[in-house]
């Protein structure tokens, strides 16, 4: 409590306490599922439990319990339809009922139970437009009302669970209305 974590691109991890100004460091070690896994950490999450999520390079993510350490690692398995997404996982949001949305920054969206390996995926299909507006995905928010939002590449998606499709709000140089540049 009342510590800082820093994400670096290409050192790992930085843990500040700010009581002491003392710094660690983690990083990843090859071969040792208990340590960081990639360097190149794109996001840090904190779930309702304490438990702490990192994003890292191609490698997948990390979660570290800060008070029974060590790390632990998800990663994406192709032989295995449900596991964590391929690429960088760099947004992330969990559920009240402790399921975890994942947006990758070339692998679409996810959503599941990361302990059942159970992830649904979205990725843009160019022929459908409803699908998801890009395989880029930066940011996730769910709303008060329970409205997914789902910032790409491409603009803004919301997630509609009743049809399994995406509305798009982008930039339309011809609409005064539309999202801005």
């Amino acid at each position: 409590e009342g510590m800082i974590w820093v994400a670096t691109f290409g050192g790992g991890l930085n843990l500040i306490d700010p009581a002491t100004n003392k710094i660690t460091h983690y990083a990843h070690i090859p071969n040792d599922d208990n340590s960081l896994g990639g360097d190149l950490v794109t996001k840090i999450y904190q779930d309702q439990s304490g438990l702490l999520w990192f994003g890292s390079e191609a490698t997948g993510i990390s979660t570290l319990d800060p008070y029974r350490k060590p790390f632990k690692q998800l990663r994406h398995n192709p032989n295995e339809p449900g596991s964590i997404p391929n690429g960088f996982p760099v947004a992330l949001w969990e559920t009240a009922n402790g399921e975890l949305w994942v947006g990758s920054f070339s692998d679409g969206l996810s959503y599941g139970n990361p302990a059942m390996g159970n992830f649904k995926h979205w990725r843009h299909d160019p022929a459908d437009p409803d699908s998801l507006a890009s395989n880029s995905v930066f940011s996730i928010h769910v709303d008060r009302a329970g409205v997914v939002w789902i910032g790409t590449f491409n603009g803004l998606d919301r997630y509609n669970p009743e049809t399994d499709t995406f509305t798009h709000f982008a930039h339309d140089p011809n609409d005064p209305g539309s999202l801005s540049e």
